[in-house]
């Protein structure tokens, strides 16, 4: 693959685009070597949720860490045939077994109550009859020896990696954490992003729009798509397509944040000036993709002073552009740079058949938005409305988007595409 200095070079002659897909394989190498690198912090068990592990977690003791009841009924030792037991002793959860259960012996046992030594059966109530004026138990026939014993070591031995780094901490994996008798974990601390628009065009919502402007909906969209990882965001707000200005924007942003998120201003008209600040405040590794909608998608490194450094990235101006290159080549950095593990960074693909054809353009991958839904036996898809790059409707009723290949030039209903899930 050509290296990342040539395909700059390449690129700024306007000869070589690349495809979502290698530009993610791209910065991804570059990432690993020149950062950012993210923070870690020691948090307790209820600061946990959606934080990203930043160790592997070795079990210290064994799940369960003794031999225990799984249900409520009565402990016998099932190798004495006999159906009627002398009941000798109650224990509950919590209680340590003061007897040793001997032949014909049964213990009244709870649900979580440890196994007295000689039982390694439980029945359950429900198949056992207590004779109280004899104390005896008399158990039917439907039971299996071994059977509602939780085992020492059953889940967890001691020593074993119970948890690796990058996972995302959920209900299921905190508890898990719990059990184990940890107070508190190494988590990767929220990256920082800083977010602004540019264009003298643009106004605050709720402002008074003259003619010729418009409301920034692009920053407010993007805010909202960073919750797809931990971070933490610094909005810029909006700033003038004005060379300095935007410079000093950028600057300051990249001091503030680990990374710097633009949008518009990255293309070739006369009032872009993005990319000429990139120049002067660090290097554009691209500006240009094989993709539509979003072929201006730009990723760089800003680097204003000696220490403060930040990856760059230029989103287009168009809406429906903006959130489609985000989903594809976007997050799968940002979760990398978060820390998730290396399978939960690539995004999920899944196979659907057509159900109406779609036209398409050989050297570019196509993004048409689409719904998806199981038809019987496969998942089946169609295009959501009117595909422009401007147009947010045909997202707000899309689920997921269809990939078509830059060697496709037509596809018919019918015939198998790749979907990108939108959750």
């Amino acid at each position: 693959m050509t290296s990342m200095i040539e395909a700059t070079h390449c690129k700024q002659e306007g000869e070589v685009l690349y495809t979502p897909n290698e530009i993610v394989d791209l910065m991804l190498e570059r990432i690993a070597s020149q950062g950012p690198e993210v923070a870690v912090e020691q948090l307790e068990l209820k600061n946990l949720s959606g934080r990203i592990l930043a160790e592997d977690i070795i079990s210290p003791v064994d799940i369960p860490q003794f031999n225990h009841s799984a249900m409520d009924g009565y402990a016998i030792a099932s190798a004495v045939e006999q159906v009627t037991y002398r009941v000798i002793d109650k224990t509950l959860a919590g209680e340590s077994p003061t007897v040793k259960l001997l032949p014909g012996q049964a213990v009244v046992i709870m649900t979580g109550a440890p196994l007295p030594e000689g039982a390694d059966t439980v029945v359950v109530q429900e198949l056992a009859t207590f004779n109280a004026a004899e104390s005896t138990v008399t158990c039917s026939s439907g039971f299996r020896r071994g059977q509602n014993i939780r085992w020492q070591g059953e889940e967890i031995v001691t020593g074993k990696q119970v948890l690796h780094k990058g996972v995302v901490l959920n209900a299921p994996a905190i508890g898990q954490l719990a059990t184990l008798g940890l107070t508190s974990v190494l988590v990767f601390k929220p990256i920082k992003i800083s977010v602004l628009s540019t264009g003298f065009e643009l106004k605050e919502p709720g402002d008074i729009l003259t003619q010729g402007q418009i409301y920034d909906s692009n920053r407010y969209a993007l805010m909202s798509l960073l919750q797809a990882v931990p971070c933490d965001i610094v909005d810029f707000g909006i700033v003038p397509d004005d060379a300095e200005h935007l410079r000093d924007a950028l600057a300051s942003a990249a001091k503030h944040a680990d990374i710097v998120i633009s949008s518009a201003g990255i293309s070739t008209g006369e009032a872009d000036y993005v990319k000429s600040a990139m120049n002067k405040l660090g290097e554009l590794s691209f500006y240009r993709m094989k993709i539509r909608p979003g072929r201006p998608l730009s990723m760089g490194f800003l680097q204003p002073t000696n220490d403060s450094s930040a990856l760059f990235i230029g989103f287009p101006g168009n809406p429906a552009a903006v959130q489609v290159t985000f989903k594809v080549c976007v997050e799968p950095l940002l979760r990398a740079i978060a820390g998730y593990q290396p399978q939960q960074v690539k995004t999920e693909k899944i196979e659907a058949k057509l159900l109406s054809p779609l036209s398409c353009k050989k050297g570019r991958v196509d993004y048409f938005r689409g719904r998806y839904r199981q038809d019987r036996a496969c998942i089946v898809v169609d295009k959501t409305g009117f595909q422009g790059a401007a147009q947010l409707s045909s997202l707000i009723e899309a689920n997921c988007l269809i990939e078509v290949g830059e060697d496709v030039s037509s596809l018919d209903r019918g015939e198998w595409v790749d979907l990108i899930p939108l959750s």
